[in-house]
């Protein structure tokens, strides 16, 4: 089985993207939107503005994150429905995620943080089956 190469370089060529993927991170990016949206009108709200705030995007980062760990060595779908199956322990991952963001400057080190402990409740959860 001869690999794709590109015309120009003879390098391996990028693989192509599916409408599938591009499917499933339009509909992501509107529910980013939505949940936005939601959250900063919630803000204003007295005693639950923070709350909400946290909770968005507790599920947002959780989500988005622990897919980006898991579709390392799954396929797109079987990390979804990981992520589906151990719902409530990525929301509670997400919500440390979230307070993360919340501190000034220590928000910059977000990516490496939410990347680390992501894999590690991947690898976790791939391990106990």
């Amino acid at each position: 089985m001869s690999k794709r190469r590109s015309p120009r370089s003879g390098r391996r060529a990028a693989p192509r993207r599916s409408p599938r993927r591009r499917w499933r991170r339009c509909a992501f990016l509107g529910l980013t939107l939505i949940v936005g949206i939601v959250s900063r009108a919630l803000l204003f709200a007295p005693g639950i503005g923070f709350v909400a705030w946290l909770a968005a995007n507790a599920y947002l980062l959780g989500r988005e994150y622990f897919e980006l760990a898991a579709m390392r060595f799954h396929s797109g779908a079987q990390a979804s429905a990981l992520r589906r199956h151990h719902a409530g322990l990525v929301f509670v991952c997400g919500a440390m995620i979230a307070v993360f963001v919340a501190i000034p400057l220590v928000d910059l080190l977000t990516p490496l943080f939410a990347t680390t402990l992501m894999v590690r409740l991947h690898k976790r959860i791939a391990r106990v089956g």
